[in-house]
């Protein structure tokens, strides 16, 4: 029988942690998992960027050998490169591309990335037209400028250099895709031929 009105304090051991230290772990993993997931963005530009460098020094090649104007093939090079895959790369036959070309690039890989049907038909025309309606077409190949007041204001040579630049570099990129999709997964025969000739396979 009690005699008086007097609770009992019941104290644990367990220490409870409090809403500051709650808050505190939440932001320190939300910190952690924003820094991966930057870190992860710079990574994967960095190798983008070179990848798409070296790339565009190809496409440069291959215009500057088919092309019929002096003028507008020596607008495709440039004596540096910022890719260092390309630097790293070169034994002195690479031809490293010019800025403009890179630029070009760049926004036909963004293209090319947020395509998700590139299996519908006519789908080069398609990226094409996408990637000249985002280029700022002022902007590239200024040292052409007084090269084409000769041409066409709407289909002069900077048109016709900035289409063959994004037909050649789709072309390219296309053609890794489906390659790449094609390729055989398990390549049994390749590792046991004794085996399954033997075994009539």
């Amino acid at each position: 029988m009690a005699h008086d009105t007097t609770t009992i304090l019941n104290v644990t051991s367990r220490i409870t942690s409090t809403c500051l230290d709650q808050l505190n772990e939440e932001e320190d993993s939300n910190d952690e998992q924003i820094f991966i997931e930057n870190y992860t963005n710079i990574l994967n530009c960095l190798y983008l960027t070179d990848v798409v460098g070296y790339i565009s020094g190809f496409v440069s090649k291959q215009l500057i050998k088919s092309l019929n104007c002096n003028t507008c093939a020596n607008a495709l090079s440039t004596d540096y490169s910022l890719s260092s895959l390309l630097n790293r790369k070169n034994r002195g036959k690479l031809c490293k591309p010019s800025k403009d070309v890179v630029k070009i690039c760049t926004i036909a890989e963004s293209i090319i990335k947020s395509e998700t049907h590139l299996s519908s038909p006519n789908i080069l025309i398609k990226l094409i037209s996408s990637a000249v309606r985002m280029l700022n077409v002022p902007d590239l190949f200024i040292s052409l400028s007084q090269h084409c007041l000769e041409q066409d204001p709407l289909d002069g040579h900077i048109m016709q250099l900035i289409k063959l630049i994004l037909k050649k570099y789709f072309n390219i990129r296309l053609h890794h895709i489906t390659a790449s999709g094609n390729e055989i997964q398990n390549r049994i025969r390749h590792k046991l031929t004794k085996t399954i000739i033997f075994s009539n396979q």
